[in-house]
C-alpha cells in the first residue's frame, strides 16, 4: 500500500472511477489495527468456527481496515470492512464465540451502520442480511470488488433519492436508460443481479428484487431535464 495514495486512489482499479469517486466523499481511512495479516485473520476466524477461503483471505489483503462514512461528508466511519476487523470488533455476536453466519459456512466480511451484514461464502460470492428483517442472508454480489462497488453505488442512488432527481421504471430498462443518456456499463459493479452505468452525473441501476423474475431500474442525475427527456423517450 503506497502512503502517498488515498484509499480511494488505490481502490480505484477495483471499484472503477464513479464509485471510487464518490467513496472519496465517504472519509475513507485505513485502520492498520483492525487490518488483519493472513495468518492473524485464519487464527480469528477459526477460534470462531469460521471457515477460511483464499477469498477471504485476498479481500482482507484488499479491504481488510477499510472504514467510511455513510454520508458524503460525513465524519463518522460507520461503515467497517474486513473479516479481521467484522470478528475482532464485536459488533456482532460475541467475542471469542462463534458469530452470526458460522452455522452456514458464512463468513462475515462487512458490517453497515444501519444493521446489515454482509458475507462471504465458499466461492467467494458476497451475500447481505439486514439482522433486524431479514430471516437469511440472500445472494448480494459475485465478489468482494463487486460487493463493494455497489455498497458505493448504492450510496450514491441513496443520496440523490432526496433530492428528487430520481425516477423509477418497472423491469430491466437499463440498456434502454443508458443508451438514451449515453453511459457506459460501470462493469465493476454488475453481475447476472444487478447492473449499473453511470458517470459523474447520472447513473442508472437495474436490480433483481426479491419477487421471482422482478426487475427495478432506476435513474438517479443532477439534471432533472436531463431524466425528464428519458421518461419521455422510454415512455
Amino acid at each position: 500500500m503506497s502512503p502517498e495514495q488515498t484509499p480511494a486512489e488505490l481502490l480505484a482499479p477495483y471499484l472503477g472511477a464513479v464509485a471510487a469517486t464518490h467513496l472519496g466523499l465517504l472519509a475513507p481511512r485505513f485502520e492498520a489495527a483492525l487490518r488483519g495479516s493472513a495468518d492473524n485473520t485464519r487464527e480469528q476466524l477459526e477460534t470462531r468456527g469460521y471457515p477460511v477461503s483464499a477469498a477471504v483471505l485476498a479481500f482482507e489483503a484488499r479491504y481488510g481496515g477499510l472504514f467510511m462514512a455513510d454520508e458524503p461528508g460525513g465524519e463518522d466511519s460507520d461503515w467497517l470492512f474486513g473479516a479481521f476487523a467484522c470478528v475482532v470488533s464485536g459488533a456482532h455476536g460475541v467475542p471469542g464465540g462463534p458469530g452470526p453466519g458460522a452455522d452456514a459456512g458464512l463468513v462475515p466480511v462487512a458490517y453497515s451502520p444501519d444493521d446489515v451484514i454482509y458475507y462471504f461464502d465458499g466461492d467467494g460470492a458476497a451475500w447481505a442480511q439486514d439482522t433486524i428483517e431479514d430471516p437469511a442472508p440472500s445472494r448480494f454480489a459475485a465478489s468482494g470488488d463487486v460487493m463493494v462497488t455497489r455498497i458505493v453505488l448504492h450510496d450514491i442512488l441513496f443520496s440523490r433519492s432526496y433530492t428528487g432527481n430520481s425516477i423509477e421504471l418497472t423491469g430491466q430498462r437499463g440498456d434502454a436508460a443508458a443508451a438514451a443518456l449515453g453511459l457506459p456499463l460501470i462493469e465493476q459493479g454488475s453481475d447476472e443481479l444487478a447492473r449499473f452505468w453511470g458517470d459523474a452525473e447520472t447513473l442508472v441501476v437495474e436490480d433483481q428484487l426479491s419477487e421471482p423474475g422482478a426487475w427495478l431500474t432506476r435513474v438517479t442525475g443532477t439534471d432533472k431535464a436531463r431524466l425528464a427527456a428519458v421518461v419521455e423517450q422510454l415512455g
